[in-house]
């Protein structure tokens, strides 16, 4: 593999893992705490954003220099 497709597969990897965290996240404490499902969008979307892509871009940033 060369360069590029294994940052985009690290950047893959690292949202994804970041909505599964999300997702545990809301099953075990939102779902009980908060009966609206559409919380759920909000447990999930926003670790996988704001952890899982943006932190997964700086890191590969940071990492190249």
């Amino acid at each position: 593999m060369n360069k590029i497709r294994k940052q985009k597969l690290f950047i893959f990897a690292n949202t994804l893992a970041w909505c599964i965290i999300g997702a545990v996240c809301w099953f075990l404490i939102g779902n009980r705490l908060i009966e609206d499902n559409l919380y759920a969008l909000c447990f999930i979307g926003y670790p996988g954003f704001f952890l899982g892509i943006i932190g997964g871009f700086l890191y590969v940033n940071t990492r190249g220099r």
